[in-house]
């Protein structure tokens, strides 16, 4: 350290608007070296080097706004490239991101489909009631023809996203709670049909299988943090294979967010919020986790991620042409006159 030149810690503090406690943070989560003493005085100072680091961390500070998380500077310190930050710390807010978000979805969903009780001791009938109410709401605008069939398709569909969410149930119990379900849920005349051909068992046949590639993903679509790996999957990536995979997310979330800005020049899609963007951008990091840490080749996966967001700016340009052109060429044609 540059003894000559140091500043006094409670000096630099001020400065900030840093307290002390929030300085010992820093220093415990090793994002900024210790102060040294300043010879002759007693005082601990900061040489120039930390000054300048300690500049960079209050301006990510301020940038994010809202309550000082030392996890949470070390995340976006990592986001922005700095590389110096412990990995441990990058990965405890990303646990604690992923916490939130499956608290704010859990209170939505019970909100919506007044679903309350605890994960793992819901009953088939509050999911067959609760699959109803959302039935009822979704199909409520349809054409009164096709509504009854509207509804006991979103009532089934809605029964089987359930289950996984609130249940997690294995593949087997999730076909076999389709079918009952298809048996609770509508008199059908045709269930005990001897004909293979049968609609209905042929919908019994589809349903099934649906309900099978649906449980291959249940763990993971639960809300119960007990049971979904990508809790899990986080906490037991090796720090190399994190960072691999950390470094090459940033490219890719802007390469979706200008995919979604192109595509909004062509369709009637909404601007994202700041909050949206950064919902998707953390939950884009959280499968990345799930799905590309899994091996040893978390390297390998990272820079075809890394080829995958170069690529998305031409083949979404693509679709935007052909979308355009298409409108185009309906503006041209001439209106269908009524008979």
């Amino acid at each position: 350290m540059d003894f000559a030149h140091q500043v006094p810690l409670g000096q630099a503090l001020t400065a900030h608007g840093l307290t002390r406690k929030s300085w010992d943070a820093l220093v415990e989560a090793r994002l900024i070296d210790r102060a040294e003493p300043i010879e002759g005085t007693g005082a601990d100072g900061l040489g120039a080097r930390q000054i300048d680091r300690l500049r960079r961390l209050m301006e990510c500070r301020r940038s994010l706004g809202g309550r000082f998380r030392v996890s949470t500077l070390a995340f976006e310190l990592a986001r922005n490239g700095d590389h110096s930050i412990p990995v441990e710390l990058v990965k405890a807010d990303l646990i604690a991101r992923m916490a939130r978000l499956f608290s704010l979805a859990k209170r939505a969903l019970e909100g919506y489909t007044g679903l309350t009780t605890r994960f793992g001791t819901a009953k088939s009938r509050d999911i067959l009631a609760a699959a109803d109410r959302v039935a009822v709401t979704l199909t409520e605008h349809v054409p009164s023809e096709s509504r009854a069939t509207a509804r006991e398709t979103v009532r089934t569909i809605a029964f089987v996203v359930l289950n996984a969410v609130f249940l997690g149930d294995a593949a087997r119990a999730q076909s076999h709670r389709v079918r009952e379900a298809l048996r609770e849920l509508a008199d059908f005349e045709d269930l005990e049909a001897d004909t293979q051909d049968a609609p209905v068992r042929q919908l019994l046949r589809l349903l099934s299988a649906l309900a099978d590639r649906l449980s291959n993903i249940r763990d993971v679509a639960t809300l119960d943090q007990r049971r979904n790996p990508i809790f899990r999957r986080i906490e037991a990536i090796p720090d190399t294979d994190f960072s691999a995979l950390f470094d090459s997310w940033p490219e890719l979330c802007e390469a979706f967010a200008r995919a979604w800005a192109r595509l909004a020049r062509s369709l009637p899609l909404v601007e994202l919020s700041a909050a949206q963007r950064e919902t998707f951008d953390t939950l884009l990091l959280a499968i990345i986790v799930l799905y590309c840490g899994a091996s040893n080749e978390a390297e390998s996966y990272a820079e075809l991620l890394r080829a995958s967001a170069a690529k998305v700016d031409e083949s979404v340009d693509s679709v935007a042409r052909w979308i355009e052109f298409g409108v185009a060429a309906r503006r041209l044609l001439p209106e269908r006159v009524p008979a």
